[in-house]
């Protein structure tokens, strides 16, 4: 018995010392594939302080934007002329950009008038969509474009009786640097206008109107990155609801500049009034009228 513990004693701890040996072997084998796996997947899992960086660095979208304007007129009439004019219109306008490209704004506006009475009058807000822009062809996209008007001015609620308007219109924009015509624009608007009363005679006694159609054109030339030049036609025909039907025209001219990247001045003159003769057939587009000019100054700021 003593013989046979001399044998198997030594073998039994030779066989759990190489035991021992091979568990150490592969536990650091297993700690070495380990590192090796830490050292290619940490910098997937963990981005480095670069990237870091750059990834918070990425600026974040502007959702909405806000528009002020301020524009004073003027006519050219005498001073102690009751028909002279001056006054101020009012325009803030919030935009929400849409990630797609469309737009959705509020427009309220009112007017400032610094004769007689002085009264600041509202006039009747809308909101406003702009679709996104397709291309018909090179330099030329469209927008759909739709508003929709509250009655809020008191010749709307009082006189008129107003319920509501809305308008429609296809928005044409050329860009002739597509054509080697560099800094200019073109713009083209046929709209219409659709008026819902409560009743189709006003409290005046006098037919609302249905609806109007017209086209609006547009033009631009950037002198400089700063400096731009800018004409404007619009041509309107109005029907009531009696069937009668009455013509109008505005052309506008004016230069502008952008004194700031979110601040511009312009200087303006407004012709407009009936585009008829008094019977209603003949063309009558007086555009050196004096009594029909109108001098602006705007200032626009935007946030």
């Amino acid at each position: 018995m003593h013989k046979l513990g001399k044998i198997i004693l030594p073998l039994i701890f030779g066989l759990g010392a190489n035991t021992l040996a091979i568990v150490a072997q592969a536990q650091t084998s297993a700690d070495s594939t380990a590192a090796k796996l830490n050292q290619q997947l940490l910098p997937f899992l963990l981005p480095s302080s670069a990237n870091l960086s750059s990834a918070l660095a990425i600026p974040r979208r502007k959702a909405f934007r806000a528009d002020f304007s301020l524009t004073t007129n003027t006519n050219g009439e005498n001073n102690a002329s009751p028909d002279k004019q001056f006054n101020s219109d009012i325009l803030l306008k919030t935009t929400y950009l849409h990630l797609g490209g469309q737009k959705t704004a509020m427009i309220l506006l009112a007017n400032k008038d610094y004769r007689g009475e002085r009264k600041l009058a509202l006039d009747n807000p809308y909101l406003e969509h702009l679709t996104k822009s397709a291309e018909l062809a090179e330099g030329i996209t469209v927008k759909g474009l739709f508003r929709i008007f509250a009655p809020v001015s008191e010749t709307a609620r009082k006189d008129e009786k107003l319920t509501t308007s809305i308008y429609l219109a296809p928005n044409f924009s050329i860009d002739l640097n597509k054509y080697h015509f560099n800094g200019i624009s073109i713009g083209l608007r046929p709209y219409t206008k659709i008026y819902f009363h409560q009743y189709t005679v006003s409290m005046s006694g006098t037919s609302s109107t249905q609806y109007s159609v017209g086209q609006r054109a547009t033009a631009s030339l950037d002198i400089t990155d700063k400096l731009q030049i800018a004409l404007l036609a619009v041509y309107q025909r109005s029907r009531t609801y009696t069937g009668t039907t009455s013509d109008s025209y505005t052309m506008d001219q004016s230069i502008g500049y952008s004194l700031l990247e979110n601040l511009s001045l312009s200087l303006g003159h407004t012709n407009g009034g009936s585009a008829l003769a008094s019977d209603g057939k003949r063309a009558s587009l007086d555009l050196m009228n004096q009594r029909k000019d109108t001098y602006y100054f705007d200032m626009s700021v935007n946030f």
